[in-house]
């Protein structure tokens, strides 16, 4: 399928990912969600006069700081404390039951480093790639965007005056720039958008531009990587499950709660047919892919 590369360049601090404790609220992951992404996108087009009802069958993927994306199991860690990685080019060649293929992957491993017995699969863990080695494979480094914590605190329109109790922090991540995938149905090649919390005080403000098109083979009767969170007909998988969030609302209240269980992005799994078509809920962006280098290859800005 034919995708849209975009790049998106954080200009101003950001509030992406996060998970409150008590009136902090902490930063906990290294990427723009994909539901952040495209409500950001269609509510920026929304107030440039476009109907809602043309944007339903936009779709945007997870954004991930330039030349990187999640790790997938065969992408090793060098230690359980190290922040460097390494992946054969044909990680992603996978035959076999689930218990022999990681035997085998972890096997395979053995050929570029000699740090056998410290290796870590650390799946959904953002990387960049840094090097392609000699022999074809790939090392790459884990991404730590810096942050800043900034305190809030509500004001009394009354008396104009702090509000008590009402004191919070909020950790943002610093400007950088992102890529993604989207359909081919952005109406803009170039779309000023503002993510996370904070609009009002300048926070979270970016520049989606589309950089080109490429082709990636969508998973389908075999084994997949996921970009994002999937949820679809399985056989069998190798990765991490987590929570799918979604809103709801009611008379007298909105809010998030969990859905449903769903595989994490950076998971491998065995499919069944063709992917559940819930790209538009963030989910299921998954590729048949020979490795990790593959990918970073076809999406470098």
């Amino acid at each position: 399928m034919k995708y849209a590369l975009l790049e998106i360049k954080l200009m101003s601090p950001a509030l992406l990912h996060t998970r409150n404790v008590k009136s902090y609220f902490l930063s906990t992951e290294d990427f723009i969600p994909s539901q952040t992404l495209r409500g950001a996108v269609i509510d920026a087009l929304i107030k440039e006069g476009y109907d809602v009802h043309e944007l339903e069958e936009i779709f945007v993927s997870p954004g991930y700081p330039s030349n990187s994306a999640p790790a997938h199991p065969f992408v090793f860690a060098k230690g359980r404390k190290s922040n460097e990685f390494v992946e054969r080019k044909d990680s992603l060649v996978i035959e076999g039951d689930v218990e022999d293929i990681i035997n085998r992957k972890r096997r395979e491993i053995e050929e570029i480093t000699k740090d056998t017995d410290s290796l870590k699969s650390k799946t959904g863990t953002v990387v960049r790639l840094n090097n392609t080695l000699g022999n074809g494979s790939f090392e790459y480094s884990e991404v730590k965007i810096p942050s800043i914590i900034q305190g809030h605190v509500a004001i009394n329109k009354v008396t104009m005056n702090k509000e008590s109790g009402m004191l919070y922090h909020y950790e943002y991540k610093m400007p950088t720039t992102f890529w993604a995938l989207s359909s081919n149905t952005l109406p803009k090649e170039e779309i000023r958008i503002t993510l996370g919390r904070s609009k009002n005080r300048g926070f979270g403000e970016a520049l989606l531009t589309r950089k080109g098109e490429l082709e990636l083979a969508d998973a389908k009767n075999g084994w997949a990587y996921c970009l994002s969170p999937c949820y679809t007909d399985v056989e069998t998988g190798i990765g991490k499950v987590t929570n799918y969030t979604g809103w709801f609302t009611s008379d007298d209240l909105r809010g998030t709660k969990p859905f449903m269980k769903v595989a994490m992005q950076g998971s491998l799994l065995k499919i069944k047919g063709e992917m559940y078509p819930l790209k538009t809920a963030g989910l299921n962006f998954a590729f048949s892919l020979s490795s990790l280098g593959e990918l970073l290859s076809k999406v470098r800005l």
